[in-house]
């Protein structure tokens, strides 16, 4: 539902007003710094709000990013701590890649040399 348009008049008498306000604060500085201290709180607990409470926390990283220990704390004040072990990429990093290449290569040149080589076609019997 749109908003009603203010008539010359209203807008005139919210001016008047936000001046007499003004005025009034910079005649009474404590009052302002009260207000602000206010604003800033409820602020505050608005950004609080948007967090999530009791994030996961990594607290370690061990033997080249294989393990990692997490903690976080409970509702009820409990702190947890995991332990966490990787088991496989979803998509593995580049390094991994690269490494998982040359061992791939390695393994088929000495499969290739390990083989018997194939047999001359000369050599076989047609029947």
């Amino acid at each position: 539902m749109p908003r009603r348009k203010l008539t010359e008049q209203e807008i005139d008498d919210a001016q008047k007003r936000g001046r007499a306000r003004i005025h009034y604060l910079a005649d009474h500085p404590e009052e302002r710094a009260r207000e602000m201290a206010e604003h800033e709180a409820k602020v505050e607990k608005k950004q609080q709000a948007n967090v999530r409470q009791h994030q996961p926390v990594v607290t370690d990283i061990s033997y080249n990013g294989e393990f990692a220990q997490i903690q976080f704390t409970r509702n009820n004040g409990e702190r947890v701590t995991g332990i966490y072990q990787l088991t496989g990429w979803a998509w593995a990093p580049a390094t991994i890649w690269d490494r998982l290449d040359r061992k791939a290569r390695k393994f088929l040149e000495k499969e290739k040399a390990a083989a018997p080589p194939p047999p001359d076609p000369a050599e076989t019997p047609r029947s």
